[in-house]
């Protein structure tokens, strides 16, 4: 695999900008650091076993078994009506929110079931 070292660049683009339109320049496997750090890879292609692992891991998430919120959004320019939806999923845990009263860690509906299911996944 390839290592790409990231570098912070100053930009005036914000969240919900429309950007143009850029080529690629990462093509084959490589993994991504950032202050010496792993933060990210991207694949090319999957192959052999890890690609059915991936499939069902896949398959699961986009099942009826994991809750997800759907978020409307739209793409922000004015004069257009292109709409997106998206679903968005926890898995894991929420953190602490003291503003929220909420002082420890707690589970989120789906783990709970799991958690409280004798069957082995």
């Amino acid at each position: 695999m390839k290592r790409v070292d990231l570098i912070k660049i100053e930009h005036n683009v914000k969240i919900g900008d429309v950007c143009d339109h850029i080529e690629p320049n990462v093509t084959e496997d490589s993994i991504f650091y950032a202050d010496g750090e792993p933060v990210g890879f991207y694949i090319k292609e999957i192959k052999g076993k890890i690609k059915q692992l991936v499939d069902v891991a896949n398959a699961e998430l986009l099942s009826e078994r994991v809750p997800k919120s759907p978020m409307n959004r739209t793409s922000g320019e004015q004069g257009t009506t292109e709409k997106v939806q998206q679903y968005s999923a926890i898995i894991g845990s929420t953190p602490p929110r003291p503003h929220m009263k909420r002082l420890y860690q707690a589970y989120i509906q789906f783990n709970q079931l799991k958690l409280s299911s004798k069957q082995c996944y």
